[in-house]
């Protein structure tokens, strides 16, 4: 019917909007102090620390662009 239409759209609306402010979220200024502090690490030989520095913001990013949950992020 046109109501279910109707509603299926706003919820698709809804969905979309709520990804685009995640994506907006991701903010460039964390993503250039989280470079800076790879580099360190990886300076200092702390590589471990680095790759998982790697890890969790490639997680991260990926939750965003997925659309997860703003809390769980």
């Amino acid at each position: 019917t046109r109501n279910a239409s109707n509603a299926a759209e706003a919820r698709e609306a809804a969905r979309a909007a709520q990804l685009e402010a995640l994506r907006n979220e991701l903010n460039p200024h964390m993503l250039f102090n989280t470079f800076n502090g790879l580099s360190s690490l990886v300076l200092a030989g702390r590589n471990a620390e680095a790759e998982m520095l790697l890890e969790r913001l490639s997680l991260y990013m990926r939750a965003c662009l997925e659309g997860a949950d703003a809390a769980l992020v």
